[in-house]
């Protein structure tokens, strides 16, 4: 395997549901109005970008069969992106909360998650946009509620 894509198949789960659910329990016992903050944040990310697959389906660029269980059919569509909302997401609260530096690392860090997307062919350009618009708005929404 070469070291780009090694590099960025471990950057990409940094987007994942299960990084964001550690950083959660994490958050619990640190600060819990920033724990609260970006569980509902991610909740509401997670039912708009759901919805919109269950009614929705896209292909991934390199996925050609359409799954034919429910769960399986929402996980391997592709548009839009859930990783991009919920990197977005996370820089946005955490780093809008605790400080300028960590803000900048984390929009940094998603920038280069929301490309993984891309480079390790799991989402097309519009798949990421729309799913960085939506973390954007909810994101934003949420941290200076």
């Amino acid at each position: 395997m070469n070291l780009v894509r090694e590099f960025f198949e471990n950057l990409t789960a940094l987007g994942s549901m299960i990084f964001h659910g550690i950083a959660l329990v994490f958050l619990l016992f640190i600060d819990f109005t920033l724990f609260l903050k970006l569980l509902i944040a991610l909740g509401i990310s997670t039912v708009i970008v759901a919805t919109i697959r269950f009614f929705y389906f896209k292909y991934r660029p390199l996925d050609k069969e359409k799954p034919k269980k429910f769960l399986h059919r929402l996980n391997a569509s592709s548009f839009p992106s859930l990783h991009a909302p919920n990197s977005i997401i996370f820089a946005l609260i955490v780093g809008l909360t605790l400080s300028t530096g960590l803000f900048v690392l984390l929009l940094i860090l998603t920038v280069l998650i929301i490309y993984s997307r891309y480079y390790l062919k799991k989402h097309f350009i519009i798949d990421l946009a729309v799913g960085s618009v939506l973390g954007m708005i909810i994101g934003l929404i949420v941290a200076l509620y």
